[in-house]
């Protein structure tokens, strides 16, 4: 099943070669700093900061939900000419600026549940037939990643929020350890995503609602703690370092291309050695759910 590196590949093209979308009327929608005093005119101009960010690399938004790692615009340098899909768009309405960034969004979980279902595919062996490329379910397990992408910033948010309200009112006063109470407010979030690091494949393995796959992934990790924690220090690792070739690589359009390819097979790969890993556990634990 060669196809199930499409969904990477794709991504990584549309934003090495799509349309370059930037921020830019978001960034001034509020007038110049000058206009502001004291906070009023730090928060504007840390916005002003965004302007040159591109709005196509939101295609890649759900990929830490898949741990799926796309290269960036950033590869290019200034090597390659721009444009399959031609253009820089600079000054699009705020309000057109707003749909293209939620198209984007949108793109990105379909691609990350469309490339988790395809591994699901290749790991439980279903038949090859005319569905195999386009699954059925992609739409509902794209909703369900929104769902948990949703559920997790809100749950992380209100855990870190005594420390992010603590980091504001430093800033505010000029407190000078603020920066140690991101890092605090930094412990929660990276905690969270450990545990509950398998509640995609637990949603795409076993066909599970969201809350019912964060207490599979929950479940997994704290009684395979130490083993998911080395686990997932090998896959990063490997992603890390390889990655670092990839953009080595990327040097020209050829190194590009081959560069897209392997990070495409190496992300699939990792995925699928998580998604397996969680199904050897679950099943040890006796809790797998019929998918």
């Amino acid at each position: 099943r060669p196809w199930a590196i499409l969904p990477v590949v794709a991504v990584d093209l549309l934003v090495s070669f799509g349309p370059r979308v930037t921020l830019a009327p978001l960034a001034h929608a509020f007038g110049p700093a000058g206009n502001y005093d004291g906070f009023a005119r730090r928060v504007v101009t840390e916005l002003q900061m965004i302007d040159d960010i591109n709005a196509t690399a939101f295609v890649a938004l759900g990929s830490p939900l898949a741990r799926m790692p796309a290269l960036t615009n950033g590869v290019l340098g200034g090597d390659i000419e721009r444009g399959f899909l031609a253009g820089t768009f600079t000054s699009l309405p705020l309000a057109v600026l707003c749909l293209v960034v939620l198209g984007f969004v949108a793109l990105s979980f379909l691609s990350v549940a469309w490339h988790r279902v395809l591994l699901r595919d290749v790991i439980t062996q279903r038949p090859v037939d005319s569905a195999a490329f386009m699954p059925r379910g992609v739409g509902v397990q794209a909703r369900r990643l929104v769902a948990l992408a949703c559920a997790l910033g809100g749950l992380l948010l209100l855990v870190s929020l005594p420390f992010i309200l603590l980091t504001v009112a430093g800033a505010v006063i000029g407190f000078g350890a603020s920066g140690l109470l991101v890092v605090f407010a930094s412990l929660p979030v990276f905690v969270g995503l450990l545990f509950f690091t398998f509640s995609v494949p637990a949603m795409v393995m076993d066909d599970l609602a969201v809350l019912a796959s964060m207490r599979a992934s929950f479940r997994v990790v704290r009684a395979y703690f130490w083993a998911t924690v080395r686990f997932m220090f090998v896959t990063l690792i490997i992603a890390l370092g390889l990655l670092v070739v990839f953009h080595a690589l990327a040097t020209n359009l050829p190194g590009l291309l081959l560069a897209v390819a392997g990070n495409a097979f190496i992300a699939s790969g990792t995925l699928a050695a998580t998604m397996l890993f969680y199904r050897d556990r679950v099943r040890h634990l006796g809790v797998m759910q019929p998918s």
